[in-house]
Order: C-alpha cells, then sequence, then structure tokens
C-alpha cells in the first residue's frame, strides 16, 4: 500500500486490502467462503460508512496511548 494521506485514504486502502485478500482466498480455494466475525463486519462497516472518525495527532501518539 502507499503512503497513509488521512483517515479516508487509511479507510480506503483498508477496504480494498480485506477485498483483495477474499479475493485470493476464493481463487485459490473455490469452495471456501470468507464469513467475518461480529467484531471485524462492524470495523467493515464502520469504515464503509463514511462517518467521520476520530483522528489521532501521531505527533504525540506516545502519549495519546498512555492516556487510554
Amino acid at each position: 500500500m502507499g503512503h497513509i494521506m488521512g483517515n479516508e485514504d487509511l479507510m480506503t486502502q483498508t477496504i480494498k486490502f480485506v477485498r483483495s485478500i477474499r479475493r485470493k482466498a476464493k481463487a485459490e480455494n473455490a469452495e471456501w467462503e470468507y464469513v467475518p466475525n461480529a467484531e471485524t463486519r462492524a470495523a467493515i462497516e464502520e469504515c464503509e460508512s463514511g462517518k467521520e472518525l476520530e483522528t489521532l495527532d501521531l505527533a504525540n501518539f506516545k502519549a495519546y496511548v498512555k492516556s487510554l
């Protein structure tokens, strides 16, 4: 994947990545069907929704993690 420019680019890249894995898996085993668990499905739907998601300040990422 290329450089990450922002949340929308990250979401788009994530969706494309998941779809490419699914296509490859189906091509390798035509009988296999990918069924995501509830948490994965919710994450995919959130990415596809286009909602404005939280933005992380990567300049202060360590401080953000410590605050969790």
